[in-house]
């Protein structure tokens, strides 16, 4: 019986370490989180949380000719959802990036006449 005690209070106590864990920033996350990019068709899909309210930059430059394809700023919102229509763009290398305060994330993009690749998100 003590046994089966002990076991049922230790599954409890691991089963909730997880919510005790130090997160190293007391709850409050200042890096804008990448939830999903997703290719879907000739789309690219975003969505973008932990905003926290605070003015976002979401550019889309081309490499190739070093222009600014899109540029949307983002204002008192804690997430975000974007779904760019890619099909108009010509072939070529893009650099997708989410700038909050000092955080810079970017994904690099190509397509070509097979379709479109995404990079991780650095």
């Amino acid at each position: 019986m003590k046994k089966l005690i002990f076991a049922c209070f230790a599954i409890c106590l691991f089963a909730t370490t997880p919510a005790f864990a130090d997160s190293g920033n007391d709850g409050k996350y200042t890096n804008p989180l990448i939830v999903r990019s997703e290719i879907a068709g000739n789309d690219l899909e975003v969505i973008i949380a932990n905003l926290n309210q605070a003015s976002t930059y979401f550019t889309l430059i081309d490499l190739d000719r070093d222009r600014e394809v899109y540029r949307d700023k983002i204002r008192k919102r804690n997430g975000y959802s974007y779904k760019l229509g890619m099909e108009k763009l010509k072939n070529g290398r893009y650099l997708l990036s989410v700038k909050k305060g000092d955080v810079v994330r970017q994904q690099v993009i190509l397509i070509s006449r097979n379709g479109m690749m995404c990079s991780d998100w650095k």
